[in-house]
This record gives C-alpha cells, sequence and structure tokens, in this order.
C-alpha cells in the first residue's frame, strides 16, 4: 500500500517519513510540493493515505487536497494535513474539506503516533478484506490463515511495543 508525504520543507517530510517508516506497513511517496503530488496523482498513482503541509508553494495542501475531493478517483483518499498553522480560517477549511486529520507541526512523535494510528485503524478497516475472502483468494485452510494472522498480530505488537519505547 501505498502513502503519500508532501511538503516542501525537506526536514519536515523526512521526519514525518521516519515515523511513517516505522508502521512499516506502507511504501511511502515522496513531493516537495503540491504541484509535484498533483502530477503523480495524474500519472496514477493512487495511495492508501496523504500526507499534504499545508503552505507549500505552486499548490497549497489544501488546494491539493480540493482539488482530490473534486476528482472521482481520488475523492476517497483520506488526507491528513500536517501543519503549524493553527488559525481559525485553516482549520474551518480542512474540516470543510474533509481532511482525515491534522497533526500540527513541529511533531511531537508521541503525540504524532498516537494520531496517526488512529488514522491507519480507520483506513487500514476500509481497505481490508474478510477472512473468507482471504481464504478464498489464497486458498488457504482456515486453521493456516489463523496462524498467519497470530503470527502478523505478534509482529504488530513487537513493532508497538518498540515504538513506545523509542
Amino acid at each position: 500500500m501505498n502513502a503519500l508525504v508532501v511538503d516542501d520543507d525537506i526536514v519536515s517530510r523526512l521526519a514525518l517519513t521516519d515515523l511513517l517508516a516505522a508502521y512499516g506497513v506502507l511504501e511511502l511517496a515522496e513531493a516537495a510540493d503540491g504541484q509535484a503530488a498533483w502530477a503523480l496523482l495524474e500519472q496514477g498513482l493512487r495511495p492508501v493515505i496523504c500526507f499534504f503541509d499545508v503552505h507549500m508553494p505552486h499548490l497549497s495542501g489544501l488546494e491539493l487536497l480540493a482539488r482530490m475531493k473534486a476528482h472521482p478517483e481520488l475523492a476517497a483518499i483520506p488526507v491528513v494535513l500536517v501543519s503549524s498553522a493553527t488559525d481559525r480560517g485553516t482549520m474551518l477549511e480542512a474540516i470543510k474539506l474533509e481532511a482525515a486529520g491534522y497533526i500540527l507541526k513541529p511533531l511531537q512523535p508521541a503525540d504524532a503516533r498516537s494520531h496517526l494510528e488512529k488514522i491507519f485503524r480507520a483506513t487500514l478497516d476500509r481497505h481490508s478484506e474478510n477472512p473468507e475472502a482471504t481464504m478464498q483468494r489464497l486458498q488457504l485452510p482456515r486453521d493456516r490463515l489463523a496462524a498467519y494472522f497470530a503470527a502478523f498480530a505478534q509482529q504488530l505488537a513487537s513493532a508497538r511495543d518498540e515504538l513506545r519505547h523509542d
């Protein structure tokens, strides 16, 4: 699954991609501004979630989000805005455009992780497949699929524990 991270500040973009990489479930695509991100989306990139800085040259995060909402293939992709902007107008625009979340800069790892976990839970739930369909698609018996799920749950718990101790 792809995630798209868009920020004109390389340090902020690296900090967010490092946080996201720790989850290990997403392939990360990056863009330095909204126009470059839009080009990726026009070329067919279909991330399961996007993270946009609000204030960027060429095309702001809010403008990029508005374009996505107006595009039939992109409208349902959740977008999390990442910004130091806390003014009422920016927040109201984010709500109006149905942003999936809003993370404040500078990133505080513990706060960002908590927020990200909620967003990921909602996003991944939309993309998950029921166990019966998975068994049929993979042609696995129930006990074998259960073993895979148990191993995956153990890996997730271990990763969560590692993140909490950082």
